[in-house]
Order: structure tokens, then sequence, then C-alpha cells
């Protein structure tokens, strides 16, 4: 069976061989997680990935990623992200589930003429 440890430990693992990868996680959806929970699993996390975890104070561009050997971000949708440089708070993001190119295509570019989020953001897609 896996679990959050282990599939964390596998990401370490692909990035020990691939160093100019970067990986952003989104840990979200935090349902029947208490307070202790979270620490451990904030814990987890930071002891997994510890120097490659990008902290909420970097411009963040491949090039200054890559010279100062960070591989990792981490958002963390909950109150306690802010008690922690490493991890950044909930990073918004454009999901289209659409079927063709064209209508992912069609569906960003409507988006981005209402504005960009401020800071980061994440594009992901799924074409089936």
């Amino acid at each position: 069976m896996l679990n959050v440890e282990t599939v964390l430990q596998e990401i370490r693992s692909w990035l020990d061989v691939h160093s100019r990868e970067v990986v952003l996680l989104s840990f979200s959806h935090f349902l029947g997680l208490n307070q202790d929970l979270h620490t451990g699993l904030i814990s987890t996390i930071r002891t997994i990935f510890t120097a490659r975890l990008c902290p909420t104070t970097e411009v963040v561009t491949l090039r200054n990623l890559w010279s100062l050997g960070y591989q990792v971000i981490v958002s963390y949708e909950h109150s306690m992200v802010s008690l922690y440089s490493d991890l950044w708070p909930h990073i918004p993001y454009w999901w289209a589930n659409k079927c063709k190119a064209e209508a992912l295509i069609e569906e960003f570019e409507h988006r981005k003429q209402h504005g960009r989020p401020g800071n980061l953001q994440m594009t992901t897609y799924r074409i089936i």
C-alpha cells in the first residue's frame, strides 16, 4: 500500500537523478486532518526535501531555482503554512478539463484576458 511518505520519497529519488527538474506539489483538501496530522505531514515534507524546498522569499525563475539548488515548490492550503518560510500558501491554478487542444487553448486565452493571479500560478491541463 502506498502512503504519502513513500510517494514523496519516490519523487525525491527521481529528483536525485534529474537535477534540472522542478516540481510543484500542491497539498489541499485535507479531509479529516487535525492539527497533529498537519504537523506530521509538514514535518515529513520538510524532512524529505530539506534544502530543495524553494522558500517563499525567492524570485521564482528557472535560472534562480537552478542556481540555488531548489527543485521543489510546495503549495500547502492550510493556515499552518504561515509558520514555515519554505511552504507556499495556496497557489492559484488554471485547470481546464477539455477533450480537444483547441478548446483548451481557447479556455486559457479567455482566462488570460481577465488577468493573471499575482505572484506564482500554475496551469494544469488534461487532454483526453
